[in-house]
């Protein structure tokens, strides 16, 4: 068992105070953004930076002023099509990189879909400013916080995102060299601001490019699931064709999500 698979566990003395202090200090940026001041989510930060109060503050009041001014308290996460919906229309650049929630696995984790085949990346760097693909995640990654956070009041548990990374199509042409900078900017951005949201990830379809998937894949680590990705990669692969199979099963519903309109019915998959 992970410890992303864990219920109310017990937290320390030292845990405690510092969930305390940390809502009693963003006590006003938390009223905005509820699932930052959760038991899971500050338990997340606590693990990620070894519980330094002062720097988990200091970082959660970026992150948290910064989606403000994003205007994500406003996005209507309520489900995965209302979810995929705000994502898709927050910014001009959603259309260069398709993808989206997919629905959820038996035990309630979050689903998400990526298909690096059909990125866009050299028009999109092209076209629209860089600080705009930086928007894209950040509220990509907020909605996936709102929908895993709304799983774990429901089921009482830590729950996470799984991510299925599809290659099918891929090349080193696919991906603008000049952009990769800021590709790797980006997600070090989003792991800054969602730590150890990812629970799982697995790669399709990407035979010859797999050490770049790899690459690519652990930019979106935390440090915590580092260490599990490498040691338990093969049979990550392995165990993704039950996953495959109910993707295959539900394919006329989820065939928009390629293009990230909006899913026609969400539903528990797995």
């Amino acid at each position: 068992m992970s410890m992303n698979d864990t219920c109310y566990e017990a937290i320390s003395t030292g845990e405690e105070t510092a969930m305390r202090v940390i809502r009693e200090t963003l006590g006003e940026l938390l009223e905005q953004f509820p699932s930052f001041g959760s038991h899971f989510t500050i338990k997340r930060w606590l693990e990620e930076y070894d519980c330094s109060v002062e720097t988990i503050i200091d970082k959660l009041t970026w992150v948290l002023n910064t989606l403000n001014a994003f205007g994500a308290s406003k996005m209507d996460t309520s489900s995965l099509e209302a979810a995929n919906e705000a994502v898709s229309t927050a910014t001009n650049t959603a259309q260069y990189f398709p993808g989206g929630f997919m629905g959820y696995d038996k035990e309630g984790n979050v689903l998400f879909m990526q298909p690096f085949g059909r990125l866009h990346s050299e028009e999109s760097m092209r076209t629209t400013r860089i600080s705009d693909f930086y928007r894209l995640l950040l509220l990509e990654g907020y909605a996936s916080q709102e929908l895993i956070s709304a799983q774990e009041k429901k089921h009482g548990c830590r729950k996470g995102q799984i991510s299925i990374l599809d290659f099918d199509g891929f090349s080193r042409h696919v991906l603008y060299v000049p952009g990769l900078p800021t590709l790797s900017t980006a997600y070090g951005l989003l792991q800054l601001a969602y730590p150890g949201l990812s629970k799982k990830i697995y790669i399709i379809n990407a035979p010859s490019a797999l050490a770049y998937a790899v690459g690519v894949v652990q930019m979106v680590l935390s440090k915590v699931n580092t260490h599990l990705f490498r040691s338990q990669f093969n049979c990550s692969v392995s165990c993704f064709i039950n996953y495959r199979a109910c993707i295959v099963r539900n394919s006329k519903k989820m065939a928009n999500i390629f293009s990230r309109k909006v899913i026609a019915k969400s539903e528990v998959i797995g």
